[in-house]
């Protein structure tokens, strides 16, 4: 993915200008969408601690949740691990004129899930093959899909997550799983490698998000996904507030 906002920490100020002007970019976005009928999935996977939470708050902030909205859906159930993998988010799956952000997507199972055990060897393998062919199918459907991997260094993710540990007031995001997954960051690594090597495509390739400075990498990130789509802002005239009547001695001030 190209950095459009080059390396280095980003001043608050600086982020908030660049953001407001990206959000402004994603509002055109999402009325083109709707109107010329597009259908599209963000997946964002990565790293525990790295940032996607950041990152899908700042691309749905200023959004329509009926246009551009995040489906975060709970582990599979018991009765859903016998169900195929996609069946889990199918129902979920955009409808003319909508975006879909899934994080987690339907790699969790490839990754974070293989790595704590929740998934075996044999699904996993299953998972690598026939992923490609899955999202091959969503993409001639018409369906546009950007994945992105949300990718920090050791030192950076040590500092995020001991820091979030130290804070009563955000102590709560930190899982067991992410411990867990912090503590067996190589095996996470070797199982990201694999599903880089089958499901990397021409179609529906990876992009890597560096979010060792978040703020940097969060712009990074919104910036590749408003070049994916090939909009235009729509014109449209602007509302006036209507006239009203006089309300005479009615007072209608509830109180």
């Amino acid at each position: 993915m190209t950095e459009a906002f080059g390396a280095g920490v980003l001043a608050r100020h600086c982020y908030q200008q660049v953001l407001a002007k990206l959000q402004l970019e994603l509002c055109h976005v999402q009325e083109w969408a709707a109107l010329s009928r597009e259908r599209a999935i963000v997946a964002v996977e990565g790293r525990s601690g790295a940032g996607k939470g950041r990152l899908v708050r700042a691309l749905t902030a200023q959004a329509s949740a009926d246009l551009l909205r995040r489906v975060h859906l709970p582990r599979r159930t018991e009765r859903e691990d016998a169900q195929l993998f996609m069946q889990h988010y199918a129902p979920h799956f955009p409808a003319y004129g909508e975006i879909v952000v899934f994080s987690p997507s339907w790699y969790r199972q490839a990754t974070a899930e293989f790595v704590l055990g929740l998934c075996t060897y044999e699904q996993h393998c299953h998972f690598l093959e026939t992923c490609p062919l899955a999202e091959k199918y969503l993409v001639d459907a018409g369906i546009r899909l950007i994945k992105l991997w949300v990718e920090m260094g050791p030192e950076s993710q040590e500092r995020r997550l001991a820091a979030r540990l130290a804070d009563p007031m955000r102590r709560w995001k930190v899982e067991v799983s992410d411990l867990e997954l912090y503590r067996r960051r190589y095996d996470f690594s070797k199982a990201r490698d694999r599903i880089f090597e089958y499901t990397d495509t021409d179609y529906a390739p990876w992009h890597i998000v560096h979010m060792d400075d978040e703020r940097r990498g969060t712009l990074n990130a919104l910036n590749h996904i408003i070049a994916q789509f090939p909009y235009q802002a729509v014109e449209r005239a602007r509302p006036r507030l209507p006239s009203r009547p006089e309300s005479h001695s009615y007072d209608d001030y509830a109180s």
